[in-house]
């Protein structure tokens, strides 16, 4: 079992039990600390032609309905401080990226988070190795290029995919008995940064 299958989980579950405090649940997005870029606003020019742009709310990226239709019709989103979050969604906000977070507030029923952002290596090829390093196997093929980890812990079996797409990276987190619902969240994400 990796190491940040088991932090990001136990943080998510914090998060989720926290979350019942709130009046409503807000759109996640990054953390408002100024040590945090905004999400990128210019679009990241591909040798395909493909311009994609980071919506700047997470429910633009993936839909609550889209959410709701792969996992549990009760999920929610649920507002998600990057710091709070694990030194993933940590990596991700540095970058100017959103860190996405949907559950049940105060249950351990489930969840899923989203995060995306400008690749954080110079080259597809270097992020696939740091992948293929950490043990990720490869997914069937799927956007520039997709690995993926399954784990169980504390919560239940949680899958992690990685996704590149035309410079951006795509992380996807959830408890679920299999790859696909992960999968149809991942193509929602690009489609919904332009991705033909």
């Amino acid at each position: 079992m990796k190491f940040r299958a088991i932090v990001v989980p136990a943080s998510i579950a914090l998060a989720l039990s926290l979350a019942g405090c709130a009046p409503e649940p807000l759109a996640p997005s990054p953390s408002p600390s100024a040590s945090i870029p905004a999400p990128s606003e210019t679009p990241s020019a591909s040798p395909t032609g493909i311009q994609l742009t980071l919506p700047d709310d997470c429910d633009v990226l993936v839909p609550l309905p889209v959410i709701q239709a792969q996992f549990a019709s009760n999920f929610e989103s649920i507002f998600m401080i990057a710091d709070n979050g694990g030194p993933d969604a940590q990596s991700f906000a540095a970058r100017g990226g959103l860190t996405c977070l949907w559950g049940i507030p105060n249950s351990d029923a489930g969840f899923v988070t989203v995060f995306a952002a400008q690749r954080l290596t110079d080259t597809d090829a270097e992020q696939v190795a740091t992948w293929q390093a950490d043990g990720d196997k490869e997914c069937p093929p799927f956007m520039d290029a997709c690995y993926f980890d399954d784990s169980h812990n504390e919560i239940g079996e949680v899958w992690t995919v990685h996704v590149l797409v035309e410079g951006f990276e795509l992380e996807i987190q959830a408890t679920s008995s299999s790859i696909d619902p992960l999968l149809v969240v991942a193509r929602e994400a690009a489609t919904n940064m332009g991705y033909i």
